[in-house]
């Protein structure tokens, strides 16, 4: 497994839209990296509030994030 693509099994479930995953895994780790607000999200990562809501609540709770740093 390489550091730019996490292990999917720790990401959850794919959703209706699997091929949007990666997406919305680069945009949260826009946020870490430039420290932005969400709001502030290029659209080509797709709607804030999902990469929020749906993913980045989810994968935080999950330990996804923790699991991240320690590879």
């Amino acid at each position: 497994m390489s550091r730019s693509s996490p292990n999917r099994t720790c990401l959850g479930g794919y959703g209706r839209h699997p091929e949007r995953l990666r997406q919305q895994f680069e945009s949260v780790i826009w946020g870490f990296r430039t420290g932005g607000h969400w709001l502030e999200m290029a659209q080509e990562f797709g709607a804030w509030s999902t990469v929020v809501s749906n993913r980045f609540r989810r994968w935080r709770d999950a330990g996804v994030f923790d699991a991240c740093c320690r590879a």
